[in-house]
């Protein structure tokens, strides 16, 4: 039975890596996932919505340099304990309120504990792998742990429609009940003897500084904007937004949360065979396409409606987003040296966060019923203008 989980799951046998798998399941039970909107729709407006998770972001962000120096200071096995804790504190705050001050706090502290979450669990695992000297594995163990992720948030997805059905706090309950498992796994993990990395605030700003040095680097310039628009938009498109066009499409709290699971299953699908449609058409006219048919499908969001256009629009828009993520990275390995490549990515989706941050906070009314096809349009001009940006640097490299 090991040597088959070796087989398929490769360093099995290192301490903390069979955790390190458990965790990508449990620490992925997104059950509010399609429905938290509609759950805080309930008793707060949308603008207020919108200052619950702009508000909760910015922390979020500000918790990174804070909660990593934790990690260094008590460990990692016991950050990723605390964060678990925090995150399930939140979700009996959430769903023991009905006032706007009451979701904001416990928005906040999933946010919080999410943070103490960020680069921890990464971190865990690459010091056992090193503590082992098997570190060459990293790369396969976290493309297992990714993949054990992606098919937990599809189980958690359909049953979080399955239980807003029964009870729209349910679906936190839910979450609530999978960290709890997570904390159990935790506490059977020993916390790494080797320290490949020390967190400080000068190493913080260091790190970004080289990120964004990097990112705005002559080897990188040609798909800088096509980079960024996509990265953008995918956060954009997300939370707040998302289910606002769920409503649009006359999905619920229930069946959304079906329609996301299901949607995500072919993405997934062909995500693992992402090498094989490079094989086909080259990373440049994939980022334009990936633009084009953004914009396409949020243009045709202004006059569609029904379940029907609403699930493909989804379906291509998560599909994308999904293809996406290993696409930058490939162009990041290609243009960017090792030494600067993951500090680039970080910079590129802390950059991604601020639109989001502005539009909920500033911009609520745009994710109304009644105003989003403005926000269709929006979104349809902006992925526009990048798209003829990015059709530049194609004919640069030509």
């Amino acid at each position: 039975m090991k040597t088959l989980l070796s087989k398929y799951f490769p360093s099995f046998g290192v301490r903390n890596i069979p955790l390190y798998y458990l965790l990508a399941i449990f620490l992925n039970g997104w059950f509010i996932l399609p429905n938290w909107v509609f759950y805080f729709g309930q008793y707060i407006s949308k603008s207020e919505i919108g200052i619950v998770e702009g508000v909760a972001i910015f922390v979020g962000i500000l918790f990174e340099v804070p909660t990593g120096a934790i990690a260094d200071l008590i460990g990692k096995k016991k950050t990723t304990l605390l964060g678990s804790m925090i995150i399930i504190i939140s979700c009996f705050v959430i769903t023991h309120t009905t006032t706007f001050l009451g979701f904001l706090i416990g928005n906040t502290l999933s946010f919080i504990g999410l943070s103490f979450h960020s680069g921890t669990l990464e971190a865990f695992a690459y010091d056992s792998l090193v503590e082992q000297k098997k570190e060459q594995h990293y790369g396969v163990v976290t493309a297992r742990y990714t993949t054990l992720a992606i098919f937990a948030t599809i189980f958690s997805t359909f049953f979080g429609g399955v239980l807003y059905k029964i009870n729209p706090g349910f679906p936190f309950y839910g979450w609530a009940v999978f960290l709890t498992v997570s904390v159990v796994i935790a506490l059977f993990s020993q916390e790494p003897k080797v320290d490949t990395l020390t967190f400080t605030l000068k190493s913080y700003v260091d790190h970004l500084r080289e990120g964004a040095r990097a990112l705005f680097s002559k080897n990188l310039q040609n798909y800088l904007v096509p980079i960024l628009a996509i990265s953008i938009f995918v956060k954009l498109n997300q939370g707040i937004v998302r289910q606002s066009m769920a409503a649009y499409f006359t999905f619920t709290g229930e069946t959304f949360g079906y329609v996301l699971a299901a949607i995500t299953i072919p993405a997934t699908f062909f995500s693992f065979h992402f090498d094989a449609i490079r094989s086909f058409i080259k990373e440049r006219a994939l980022l334009c396409m990936t633009i084009g048919i953004y914009c396409a499908a949020f243009f045709f969001a202004i006059f569609l409606h029904g379940p029907v256009a609403g699930f493909t629009i989804f379906l291509a828009i998560t599909t994308l987003s999904i293809l996406s993520r290993p696409l930058i990275s490939v162009i990041m390995n290609k243009k960017i040296g090792s030494k600067h490549r993951t500090t680039t990515l970080s910079t590129v989706a802390l950059i991604a966060q601020i639109p989001y941050i502005l539009l909920v906070v500033f911009v609520p009314a745009l994710t109304e019923l009644s105003n989003i096809s403005l926000l269709y349009l929006g979104f349809s001009a902006f992925m526009g203008i990048m798209l003829l940006f990015s059709l530049r640097f194609v004919k640069a490299e030509t």
